[in-house]
């Protein structure tokens, strides 16, 4: 296992190029006091310059979907270039024939990521696809199946997670 920045990770789960009225989600909640605080951004390098304007205190989440214009809710997740689990407080299980192509450690727990040659289409309907493979993904690897629908948010990695004292920091890692 090889650890990755949060630009090559973001790059890697995210197309290479956005298309006409398509957006990546930036969601920083600061757990003290439950702000949320969203944004709707253009490229990796554009979010990743607004994420870290979040100060101490901030988790930071993308939106695993990309967004048609600057909206989160299922009708509006655009395109999907992988499929994700997300196993809290669980070790990281045994993959067989089946590896992830990125692990992110985001806690006590970690997403585990499988890349897709081409980016999906999920505005058509297609998003019942992935949270299919989602599902049975999840129930392989014992994961949290309420994390399987493509307008889930995960965290990113480069950022630290506040819900510990103290916080600890989200790392990525790409199989070799």
């Amino acid at each position: 296992m090889q650890a990755i920045t949060s630009e090559a990770f973001l790059s890697k789960i995210w197309p290479r190029a956005l298309l006409r009225n398509e957006t990546l989600e930036l969601r920083a909640i600061r757990r003290e006091d439950n702000s949320i605080k969203r944004q709707f951004l253009t490229s990796v390098e554009e979010f990743l310059k607004s994420a870290q304007k979040y100060g101490i205190g901030w988790d930071i989440y993308f939106g695993v979907s990309t967004r048609f214009q600057l909206g989160g809710k299922k009708q509006d997740c655009y395109r999907v270039q992988c499929l994700w689990v997300d196993l809290d407080k669980k070790k990281t299980p045994s993959f067989g024939d089946l590896p992830p192509d990125i692990i992110v450690q985001s806690g006590t727990g970690s997403h585990l990521y499988w890349l897709l040659e081409e980016p999906i289409f999920v505005r058509t309907g297609r998003w019942k696809e992935i949270e299919a493979v989602n599902r049975a993904l999840c129930k392989k690897f014992g994961g949290d199946i309420a994390s399987i629908d493509v307008t889930r948010i995960l965290r990113v990695p480069g950022f630290s997670n506040h819900k510990y004292e103290p916080p600890k920091e989200v790392l990525a890692y790409v199989s070799s």
